[in-house]
């Protein structure tokens, strides 16, 4: 779990079905008020996308959750 600007971003790293030695991330922002989280957006893993490691995996999440977050959220 980190924080990005006014988010929460975690992330649920977990062994692709079906594909033996491969890892694909779940992703859940939250927006923080007063601290505090509300407001959450679910996402899946992403059809077709298949990483290596779980670290590679999760990085790849966070990072996709940030442009998401500047995407649509632009200060």
């Amino acid at each position: 779990m980190i924080q990005y600007r006014d988010f929460i971003i975690e992330c649920a790293v977990e062994a692709a079905p079906t594909h033996n030695g491969q890892y694909q991330a779940r992703i859940f922002i939250s927006l923080l008020e007063g601290g505090e989280p509300v407001n959450g957006f679910e996402f899946p893993p992403y059809p077709g996308a298949r990483i290596g490691t779980p670290g590679m995996a999760r990085q790849g999440a966070e990072q996709w959750a940030r442009t998401w977050i500047d995407q649509n959220f632009s200060a």
